[in-house]
């Protein structure tokens, strides 16, 4: 039995081996061809042509010029993955399969800061270790869940240390503000889930919590500066300063266009579908003509703006279709073998995590402002955000992904709780 003393030590050397052995495995497995599928996704094309850019020294752009209509991060750790390894794919994988093992270190770390409970902390890192979603999305595919999911864990972290430690938190607050701008800088979402942290620790500081004003305000302004740069890059070469990608208008005009409600696809109106890349019609194309990136994406949220406008109960109807394509158990078309992964592992883990959420907010007795204060509030607010961007925007599997790190704890809080129930009932004992 491990010692308490030493839990938290060798328990996640432990989680660590086995998440990277699991990782490597499944790097290996599709590079053989053991799996479907290969290491690049949908996306990889174009980061893989910013990074060749970088290193020939043409700067962030596509072999068309500069661009910022994805964010600058994954494409400069391609870059630099590519001018130590070159173009293999594998060892790339590989060094994102170390940063997915490390996730699982994170997610032990953040469990156990929540509930003060270790033991409960190293469920949470087996559970990031075996899921499956994890292994698949932010390791053997070259997309941005590699690098986002590690850096909005490492910014999650901070945040978490920050509301359970009494000396450092104005240290712990600047640090997840330049976690959480690294993560908008692989993608924008975390701008959103940053500034809805904020104003969540705000409102908490003044309604019974022990938070003070200036700690979440520190958090912001931290977060902002470290976003500056890219934002005036942006201002000198598009003459526009935006601290997200140009990408965003086109994303929001894709899930709130008029074409949406009229897609007969019977994958996307029965099962909720994929993102369907419309295409624009001959008015939006005349506005679309002869602008710059930063133009571009303005018509486009404006065009999107305008159809939220006319159209606010379709609006609603579709954040449900959203949400349900991005909480839906696995791909319509998908394997066997996938479909019962999906349908075990998958439900299990998120109705423990729903069940946790429930038993961790009523398990503290303090009022709400306290609650907010507290990691278990912080946790849940991001969940919530996450629920509520996508809703607006587009719904899909992959985006999920990145949550199993605030959802897994309470998984974990839940199964720890199981087990003690069980202890006591059937052993007259408890832990």
């Amino acid at each position: 039995m491990i010692s308490p003393k030493f839990l938290p030590n060798k328990a996640t050397l432990l989680v660590f081996i086995t998440a990277f052995v699991i990782r490597i495995s499944v790097v290996f497995g599709y590079a053989f061809g053991f799996f479907n599928g290969g290491l690049k996704g949908a996306d990889s094309r174009l980061y893989f042509e910013i990074a060749r850019n970088l290193l020939t020294g043409n700067g962030f752009a596509t072999n068309d010029g500069p661009t910022a209509f994805v964010s600058p991060l994954y494409p400069v750790f391609l870059a630099g993955c590519m001018s130590v390894f070159g173009e293999n794919l594998v060892l790339i994988s590989i060094i994102q399969g170390l940063m997915s093992a490390l996730v699982c270190i994170i997610v032990f770390k953040i469990t156990d800061k929540t509930f003060n409970n270790a033991k409960t902390g190293l469920f949470a890192g087996f559970i990031a270790a075996l899921h499956f979603e994890l292994i698949l999305w932010s390791n053997a595919q070259l997309l941005t869940e590699s690098l986002y999911i590690f850096l909005f864990a490492i910014a999650v972290l901070f945040l978490v240390s920050a509301l359970t430690c009494k000396t450092s938190n104005y240290l712990y607050f600047s640090l997840s503000g330049i976690g959480f701008a690294l993560a908008a800088l692989t993608r924008p979402t975390a701008i959103g889930i940053a500034v809805g942290i904020t104003l969540i620790l705000l409102f908490a500081s003044f309604h019974k919590s022990s938070l003070d004003w200036k700690q979440p305000t520190l958090f912001l302004a931290v977060f902002m500066l470290s976003m500056t740069p890219w934002g005036v890059r942006n201002y000198i070469v598009f003459d526009s300063f935006t601290i997200s990608s140009l990408e965003g208008g086109h994303v929001l005009w894709l899930g709130n266009n008029p074409q949406y409600d009229e897609y007969k696809h019977p994958d996307f109106t029965k099962f909720g579908g994929y993102t369907v890349m419309f295409r624009w019609d001959k008015h939006l194309a005349e506005k679309l003509k002869n602008k710059s990136q930063a133009e571009v994406n303005a018509t486009f949220a404006n065009a999107a703006f305008q159809h939220i406008k006319s159209k606010p109960l379709a609006f609603i109807t579709r954040a449900f279709h959203k949400t349900w394509n991005m909480w839906r158990p696995n791909f319509s078309n998908s394997s066997l073998r996938n479909s019962l992964v999906s349908y075990t592992f998958y439900p299990f883990i998120l109705v423990t995590s729903l069940i946790g959420m429930f038993l961790a907010w009523n398990s503290k007795e303090d009022a709400s402002g306290k609650k907010l204060g507290h990691p278990i509030g912080v946790l849940l607010l991001i969940f919530l955000m996450h629920l509520l961007i996508h809703s607006i925007i587009t719904g899909e599997i992959r985006f999920r992904v990145p949550l199993w790190v605030v959802l897994i704890p309470f998984s974990a809080y839940t199964l720890s709780i199981f087990i003690e129930q069980f202890k006591l009932r059937f052993f007259g004992k408890s832990e």
